[in-house]
């Protein structure tokens, strides 16, 4: 074979390797959050928690769904050569049309709106990365998508009508001054930075249990973020409620002691008598494992 031929061979194989990989820590992320038993007022494999329209059997059909396109949006991102800005834009669409195929699945039930629009973006600029620097360091991934998409997201926020607001989201940031999932992003989602990556980091070097370690990880984000789906379904009295809930559970031992794991369960009745589901903490808990299990594979020569 010629030069060019051997190049194109090698490449069409390091694009399946990259994308297949990249597929696999989408579902894993998306399937093993929705599998991780108990959560607290969220769907799991025992029960729907504190929603009456989804159960684990809707999570399967939306995520198998959305994640054609959410691989189609990482692809975006793998092959662009445009500015970070260029990509976001292009990237909006494929999220719109992940969105209609995820409620086409459900039967109109909200099941993954904000983790497509979250794990969409940050999975496009991570094969960017990957790409450009041969490694995945997520701090440095998230950083990047802060930066980029400030100034687009910054428009949408000055065309909010604060007399008709259109969404949940749009209602909550006149009401409340709270920017939801696009403020995560702006910042560059600090709490996968700051609680998510590194929880996953320490307790998978130090511990058994994949469940555990999910568990574990979702009541730090619990414990440390404003859950913007706590203060949109109730308030922030009880946003403060289910922080000191999780920090209780910690100091328990968590998802590590049979006294935290009882405390977990406790909780869940309590959540579902009050409506409480901390949905935001669930998406960060799912980009927090598609960006630990990247970087398992992706580490690079200097990591």
């Amino acid at each position: 074979h010629s030069l060019p031929v051997l190049i194109r061979n090698v490449e069409r194989i390091l694009n399946g390797f990259v994308l297949s990989h990249t597929r696999d820590d989408m579902e894993e992320a998306l399937l093993g959050e929705v599998a991780a038993t108990p959560k607290p007022g969220l769907v799991d494999l025992d029960n729907p928690g504190a929603h009456d329209d989804m159960d684990q059997e809707t999570f399967k059909k939306s995520t198998e769904a959305i994640l054609p396109h959410l691989l189609s949006m990482a692809e975006t991102g793998w092959n662009f050569t445009g500015s970070g800005e260029e990509l976001f834009r292009a990237l909006r669409p494929m999220g719109a049309a992940a969105e209609k195929a995820m409620f086409r699945a459900t039967g109109n039930v909200n099941t993954h709106k904000g983790i497509i629009f979250s794990l969409g973006t940050v999975s496009a600029f991570t094969l960017r990365a990957l790409k450009r620097d041969h490694r995945v360091k997520g701090e440095a991934i998230l950083r990047e998508v802060g930066e980029t998409v400030t100034p687009i997201l910054e428009e949408d926020f000055r065309k909010i009508d604060p007399y008709h607001p259109h969404t949940h989201g749009e209602l909550l940031y006149v009401k409340e001054g709270c920017r939801g999932i696009r403020g995560e992003a702006m910042d560059g989602f600090p709490a996968v930075s700051s609680i998510g990556l590194p929880a996953l980091r320490e307790l998978f070097a130090e511990k058994t249990g994949t469940n555990e370690i999910y568990i574990e990880t979702l009541l730090r984000l619990m414990a440390g973020v404003e859950d913007t789906n706590i203060l949109s379904r109730s308030d922030r009295e009880t946003l403060h409620y289910a922080q000191k809930a999780a920090q209780d559970i910690l100091q328990k031992g968590g998802a590590f002691t049979e006294e935290g794991l009882a405390a977990v369960w406790k909780l869940n009745d309590d959540f579902v008598a009050r409506h409480i589901s901390p949905g935001g903490c669930a998406d960060l808990l799912i980009l927090s494992i598609f960006l630990y299990r990247m970087e398992s594979l992706f580490k690079g020569p200097s990591a």
